[in-house]
């Protein structure tokens, strides 16, 4: 029985492909993973999250971008796109096509059944080496729930919250925001199962 053969492609490949690509791809020591598209609530919280917060940084030296943002942890050579990214200062780029960053202060993941684990455990563990990177979102698109990781200066530890209630006051310390949780799912219906 013949054993498939799995392609390996360098760094540069994936990104040569990735540019000329018409859907987003992941990218994993030499593999490439097609990502999947999101639900309707996934958007909706997207949407209401970058507007939000992109009002609270107006003439800020901080900037919200969406999941057209590629980013690259150097650790395990990872290639990703977060729901949503935060970058404090000047971004730093992989190299001159400037479509790729090693720097956020925040990234954001809204979580899916198919997506909960994977960004809790393994993505959250390359994101936890990007020494730039001071908070990471968890947004829930089947329930109300926020959890905010924020790495701790005096320990390589990250500190974990939970906002469960739409009339909660959620924050992000690295960027001096409060918002209410509502503001995330407003019109948000959630699935019966």
């Amino acid at each position: 029985m013949p054993v498939a053969v799995r392609k390996y492609y360098s760094e540069e490949d994936f990104l040569t492909l990735e540019r000329m690509s018409k859907i987003k791809n992941e990218y994993y020591r030499g593999e490439i993973f097609a990502m999947s598209g999101a639900s309707f609530q996934h958007n909706q919280i997207a949407s209401a999250l970058i507007k939000d917060i992109g009002v609270h940084l107006e003439n800020d030296r901080c900037n919200i971008f969406g999941s057209d943002l590629r980013v690259h942890t150097q650790f395990q050579s990872f290639y990703t796109y977060p729901d949503a990214v935060v970058i404090c200062g000047e971004p730093s780029f992989v190299d001159k096509a400037f479509d790729t960053i090693i720097n956020p202060t925040i990234l954001f993941e809204i979580l899916s059944p198919s997506t909960e684990e994977y960004d809790r455990t393994i993505k959250f563990d390359f994101y936890k080496n990007i020494p730039s990177l001071l908070q990471y979102v968890l947004i829930d698109s089947q329930k109300i729930w926020i959890e905010v990781f924020t790495r701790q200066t005096d320990h390589p530890t990250w500190l974990s919250e939970q906002f469960t209630s739409l009339e909660e006051e959620w924050h992000l310390i690295s960027i001096n925001y409060k918002g209410f949780v509502n503001q995330l799912y407003n019109g948000v219906v959630f699935k019966r199962t």
